[in-house]
């Protein structure tokens, strides 16, 4: 009989919840009767009857207490099935078909849903705790991590299917013509070895200090007549990916997206932050006594001999000025100072010395990459002209060996941990007493982690799309993707604020939006996928020296762009990134495999939950185009303003009350900051309201679903609970903290702030107007 049940299941038969029970109550009797006749039945042998091995009493239980755990839910469901019949007055009846759907997909999700609820709540009054309530309790805080939630949850999980792989010697068997994996499988037994990497000690970084021309702090080998800043600031750059004074990449062109070019921006970060280095309070004489004492350790470390302190603090001093003259907040795209085009020659001219000239760097940092020289006329973009300038001036004031030190201590700084147990307690130490907390990792989950987002993502994606991901998928969540798109370009006609231009505009930017979802195509081509490591080389024994060739493989790969059109198929996240992103430049979506899983997305969902969950995630890239920055640039990725002036007022206005309204909302004792937030709180509101229009139009199509069995909820509050579960959370105190300084609203409000301003949410659930959840004023953008 059960098996009949599940194959009903399995058929998406209709059965109802007293069909359900009764079929169940009978297996369990059936099983209950089965276990006495085998135990009769059994042949004697002697005076003794055969009794059952551990591991069948073992089989048995475990049938039993499924079975058991099945009728229950069944009973579960079925008396708030039951209850339906009596449903409150308040709950609305729409966008629902008239009978429940109680296939075993549909009794899964509603399970699912339902255990994330709090029932206790009123969701007119606080919609998070109602909807993660029952999440929230039955997941406390894991040890060690500051916050838990669905994306924490399922990076963990994917930790161990990867962890797993990697241990696998049938997976290594089967993938054993997979070069790039065999590579991985060596790096990630170099890195697990501690034993070898402890024992080899400090001389792979002594040997790789000596290649760039040592360091006063720790030999006297250094000559300064030898000495060539500009070689080594190439070298580090191509070799180590490492930029110590000014970062130089390849790119697309902000304002001519499909041509890639030479790009210079002032340093994202600096060995301590710039607030420690340049504050006279307590937090920055602090942070910066800490520096000092983590540089001497090192050195000590490293074996030094002399006393290197009077270099230490030229470091510093000369990282403070760094510091100093460093944009307060750099945007690549604000005003003219911070995107300025100029030729190699005037290049030179503006900010070029006797010490710096740019193009011999530039000509040894790609010529040994590309084969191609670099002229006079070539184009650069610099970010930030009066910075670079600024630190030409600070090169020209500053003696040959403290430019050597700090360039040494920033080399040192950027690969010390890879040489193993001693090194990491020195910045345990340094953590400790500079921010009062370690968060320790495991070897394990540090060397999966480093496989997964940093070095050998590409393979580890080949071995999840061919283990997890099921090629409809990408089919169905392209449907999603498009229903999204239709729904947006639909709100667009209706807005009142834009005018008829912009909004012819704005339409074909959506239309003309790419979406990447699942995998690129190179993913599951074994020749493309070696060919991206063919330079890499992978030792076992060989941990430091392999995160060398791996850091060299990977810039020089994207160096080698110079010259050459912008590839349009290139994903800017991996297939096992549990993230999503929206690039400006190219005016594309990505949503990679890892994204499409459970909680968001499942194809046996129903629609309500698909629109809800990934839904609403896709809506909330899709917004991205159009929120603060990504307004700056039209449908091909080009930087340009492609907006009237009335328009702009009116986008101004909308923004400004979301801005004021979020600066309202409290969390953890602080405020949230509306201008740091105010792109993702647009995302946020847009990404849900999008989702359910595209989930109405669905319904227009196609018929009204069936109810989810046991749940007592419309479709649509399926919808708004699955939209909100994407946000349940736990935190640490400190997590709170994280919580509160990020560009995203902390995850509650995440839940909470695009329900109150959403009208078709007091809808669904009959909130009065003036409830916590239904304000009379409300904030709307897109």
């Amino acid at each position: 009989m059960l098996s009949t049940l599940f194959n009903q299941f399995n058929t998406g038969e209709k059965l109802s919840c007293a069909v359900i029970i009764t079929c169940l109550q009978r297996d369990v009797q059936s099983a209950q009767v089965s276990e006495h006749l085998l135990i009769a039945t059994q042949p004697r042998t002697g005076k003794n009857t055969r009794r059952f091995t551990k591991r069948e009493k073992l089989l048995v239980g475990v049938i039993v207490f499924l079975v058991s755990l099945f009728v229950l839910m069944a009973m579960v469901f079925g008396f708030l099935y039951a209850k339906k019949a009596r449903s409150n007055s308040q709950i609305k009846e729409k966008n629902t078909a008239s009978y429940p759907c109680v296939t075993r997909d549909c009794v899964f999700t509603s399970s699912d849903l339902f255990s994330f609820l709090d029932p206790n709540v009123n969701p007119c009054e606080d919609f998070y705790k109602y909807a993660c309530g029952g999440w929230i309790k039955k997941n406390p805080l894991p040890n060690q991590k500051e916050e838990w939630n669905q994306f924490t949850k399922l990076e963990e999980e994917s930790n161990q299917f990867f962890r797993e792989i990697l241990h696998s010697k049938e997976k290594q068997a089967e993938y054993s013509k997979l070069s790039s994996f065999k590579k991985g499988i060596a790096y990630y037994k170099s890195c697990l070895d501690t034993k070898a990497i402890n024992k080899r000690g400090t001389k792979p970084l002594e040997d790789l200090l000596k290649e760039y021309g040592s360091w006063t702090l720790t030999t006297d080998d250094w000559k300064e007549e030898s000495w060539d800043m500009i070689k080594y600031l190439a070298l580090m750059r191509r070799k180590l990916s490492l930029g110590p004074l000014f970062t130089v990449f390849v790119g697309a062109d902000p304002r001519n997206s499909s041509v890639n070019i030479i790009q210079i921006r002032p340093l994202a970060l600096l060995g301590l932050s710039r607030g420690r280095l340049t504050s006279n309070t307590t937090y920055g004489i602090k942070g910066r006594k800490v520096y000092r004492e983590l540089i001497l350790n090192l050195t000590k470390a490293l074996g030094a001999k002399n006393d290197s302190l009077p270099d230490i603090l030229n470091i510093i001093d000369f990282e403070i000025k760094l510091a100093k003259i460093m944009p307060s907040a750099p945007k690549a795209y604000d005003d003219e100072n911070m995107y300025k085009k100029l030729t190699v020659k005037e290049l030179d001219q503006y900010a070029g010395s006797n010490r710096m000239k740019w193009k011999v760097f530039l000509e040894q940092l790609l010529l040994p990459v590309t084969g191609k020289h670099v002229s006079d006329e070539e184009l650069v973009i610099v970010y930030g002209v009066d910075f670079l300038k600024n630190i030409t001036n600070l090169l020209d004031d500053t003696p040959n060996r403290t430019i050597a030190n700090y360039m040494m201590w920033r080399l040192v700084d950027s690969v010390y941990l890879r040489l193993g147990d001693e090194f990491e307690k020195i910045l345990e130490n340094f953590f400790i007493t500079l921010e009062g907390y370690w968060i320790p990792i495991s070897r394990d989950e540090l060397c999966v982690q480093l496989m997964r987002e940093k070095y050998f993502a590409a393979p580890l994606s080949r071995i999840y799309v061919d283990s997890l991901f099921n090629g409809n998928s990408k089919k169905i969540a392209k449907e999603l993707a498009d229903d999204i798109k239709e729904a947006f370009e639909q709100n667009i006609l209706e807005l009142d604020w834009m005018d008829e231009k912009t909004k012819s505009l704005a339409i074909q930017k959506a239309k003309m939006m790419v979406e990447n979802i699942g995998f690129p195509d190179y993913i599951v081509d074994d020749k493309l996928l070696d060919e991206e490591y063919k330079d890499v080389n992978c030792n076992q024994t060989t941990y430091f020296e392999n995160e060398l060739s791996l850091d060299q493989a990977i810039t020089e790969r994207d160096l080698a762009y110079f010259g050459k059109p912008v590839d349009e198929s290139g994903w800017a996240l991996s297939p096992i990134s549990i993230n999503a992103y929206y690039d400006m430049l190219a005016n594309k979506m990505v949503f990679p495999a890892a994204i499409l899983q459970s909680p968001f997305y499942n194809r046996k969902y129903p629609r309500a939950v698909l629109y809800g969950g990934v839904g609403a995630i896709m809506g909330h890239e899709l917004t991205h185009g159009f929120d603060v920055d990504g307004k700056r640039f039209d449908m091909k990725g080009d930087e340009r303003n492609w907006w009237s002036e009335e328009t702009l007022k009116a986008f101004k206005r909308k923004t400004e009350c979301l801005k004021d309204q979020y600066s309202n909302f409290t969390f953890d004792g602080g405020t949230i900051d509306g201008e740091k937030t105010l792109s993702e709180n647009i995302a946020d509101n847009g990404g849900v309201k999008q989702a359910f229009r595209a989930y109405q139009n669905w319904i227009a199509r196609n018929g009204n679903e069936p109810q989810l069995p046991g749940m007592n909820l419309t479709n649509d509050q399926v919808f708004f609970i699955s939209f909100a579960r994407s946000w349940c959370s736990v935190f640490s105190s400190r997590g709170e903290e994280f919580a509160l300084s990020s560009e995203h609203s902390p995850a509650p409000w995440r839940a909470k702030a695009s329900v109150m301003n959403f009208s078709e949410f007091a809808k669904a659930f009959n909130c009065l107007p003036g409830s916590p959840m239904n304000p009379v004023n409300k904030c709307s953008v897109w």
